[in-house]
């Protein structure tokens, strides 16, 4: 079932078709540091190798957005791609969250919610003035 499934977007995509995709591999990618934070798996070497993959096929998938956009059929609804935008830069900044608990790069995140807080505060630079990076 899944290979047919694969199989006719593929066609679509190879015909021009307009993309039906309703996320769900976002979703996948939402959902997956919150896991990993959740079960404390952020040490898992499968943990890290997993999100950096994750953010790497986001990443690149934004970079072919912006720059092959003459390529790419015309989006289904402005609305949609805004809030896949949002959706995609929460999931950057999940998946560092994740990073920053494994590496210890920061010696001041003890919880999770500290490793998300000093994710998002350094992703919209806000600035967060009481922790900095560990030399």
């Amino acid at each position: 079932m899944l290979c047919l499934t694969s199989f006719l977007y593929l066609k679509a995509v190879w015909n021009e078709e307009k993309e039906n995709t309703f996320g769900i591999e976002r979703l996948f990618k939402l959902i997956t540091p919150i896991i990993i934070c959740r079960c404390n798996l952020e040490d898992s070497t499968f943990a890290i190798i997993l999100i950096s993959y994750l953010l790497l096929e986001t990443l690149l998938y934004l970079l072919d957005v912006i720059f092959l956009s003459d390529i790419y059929s015309p989006p289904i609804s402005r609305k949609r791609s805004y809030l896949m935008l949002v959706i995609n830069y929460i999931e950057v900044c999940l998946g560092f969250a994740v990073l920053y608990k494994a590496t210890g790069g920061v010696s001041e995140l003890v919880s999770n919610f500290a490793a998300i807080y000093f994710s998002f505060i350094t992703a919209t630079t806000i600035g967060y003035g009481h922790m900095a990076l560990t030399e």
